[in-house]
């Protein structure tokens, strides 16, 4: 679970193609510090977690770029770029629910990557191994 989120967290399986609009990213970020508890100190915590998420999205990218895997594909580059882009712009502001919203923003424009990475470790685990071998080094 990312730092930040409980349970009850908005998750979104959508393409950067279908993106919410800004309201609705707002009243999902405030819902979701509905479900933290509202609690104190929450625009100083949505500032970190923020600038930790821009900073590995950021090397995420460069690294795809870098090592030139083709995973990022060209829409979610441009989708994730503007997401970037937003949620600096907020982040210039003391206002922690449009942080948030931001933040989801990202989340949602960039989750497609953040799959196929994923995908690509868990393959590179799995790979050359038979379901015994998988099984047993689970412990079952």
């Amino acid at each position: 679970m990312q730092k930040g989120r409980t349970k009850n967290a908005i998750v979104n399986d959508r393409g950067p193609s279908d993106t919410f609009d800004k309201a609705t990213i707002e009243k999902l970020a405030y819902e979701n510090w509905l479900c933290r508890g509202c609690p104190e100190g929450s625009a100083e915590i949505d500032w970190i977690e923020a600038e930790r998420i821009l900073q590995a999205t950021r090397g995420a990218f460069a690294d795809d770029s870098i090592s030139g895997s083709g995973l990022l594909e060209t829409d979610v580059r441009a989708a994730g770029e503007a997401a970037m882009a937003e949620l600096e712009r907020v982040m210039a502001g003391d206002d922690h629910l449009k942080i948030r919203a931001a933040v989801e923003a990202l989340d949602i424009a960039t989750k497609p990557f953040a799959q196929a990475r994923m995908n690509r470790a868990v393959g590179a685990q799995l790979r050359g191994k038979t379901i015994e071998e998988i099984e047993e080094a689970g412990g079952r």
